[in-house]
Parts: C-alpha cells; structure tokens; sequence
C-alpha cells in the first residue's frame, strides 16, 4: 500500500521524519552547543550531571529540559555514560520509554557501544555516548567529555 507523509490529511510519522532528519544531516549524530546548556556533562564524586540542552541520534530529537543526575557506583569499573535509543520499547500517553541515560560498564575496557541501524529498521537499539570515566571506591577518575557537536 502505497502512504503518504506529506500530503494532505496525511500523517507525517515518526520513522519517515527520522529518516528524512538523518538523511539531512548525512548520519551525523550530535549535541546542538547553541540550545541551552548544550548537554554539559559533569562530575562529582560518584555522580554524574548531565546539563539541558538538545541532541539528535539517528534524526530522532532528544532533549534534557533541566538536568539529571546519575549514580555511576563505586564498583572498579570502565564506564561509558551514554543516551540509549530502544526504539523496541513502547511509549505510552503518560511515559517516554523508548530513550533513557546508562552507565554501561565492563572490568577491563571501555565498553563496545550498541548502535544497530535503527533509521532502517527502524527498531533495535542505539547508544550515543556522552562521556567515558573510570569509578573506583573513591569515586569517578578519567573523566572525558565525549559529545560530538551538529552544525546546522
């Protein structure tokens, strides 16, 4: 059957919009440094802050409002903070499920991220990462701010 998504009284739906959004910006994924507080990233003992701001992965638009906060531990680890795209996850009115924050960790590298294609399939899961640390049981070490940034 053949759709249209930029007809009239047609619905433009979320996979072609992400779709037409990566094709635009050529697969790039990044934080936008000119809206808000750019996703600043920042630490403190054993917590991390991600600041407001805007970022698009795979043309689909994420964005912090305020801040959040997250506890890495205290476990010897290898970290890797990143935003989870889980496109397999449903929303619902009330509940935006299909994105959250992780701390993904391994015990002697860096972790391998997750980063299926989620524009074609347009299911699966992709992790864009936003900054990498070591904890200890003194806190977070190593700590690099690893946002890329768009220029629209």
């Amino acid at each position: 059957m053949l759709k249209g998504h930029v007809f009239s009284k047609q619905l433009f739906e979320n996979p072609i919009f992400a779709l037409f959004i990566n094709t635009f910006l050529n697969g790039v994924n990044g934080v936008s440094n000119n809206y808000k507080n750019g996703m600043a990233v920042s630490y403190s003992g054993s917590t991390v802050t991600i600041n407001s701001g805007a970022v698009c992965i795979q043309g689909r638009f994420l964005e912090e409002d305020t801040f959040t906060t997250i506890v890495a531990g205290t476990n010897t680890a290898y970290c890797k903070l990143v935003i989870e795209i889980n496109l397999d996850e449903q929303n619902t009115e009330s509940q935006f499920n299909q994105a959250s924050y992780k701390v993904i960790t391994s015990a002697s590298n860096y972790p391998e991220l997750t980063q299926t294609n989620i524009v074609k399939n347009v299911s699966g899961i992709y992790q864009y990462e936003l900054a990498r640390f070591r904890t200890t049981a003194n806190g977070i070490t190593d700590f690099q701010d690893m946002r890329t940034f768009l220029d629209f």
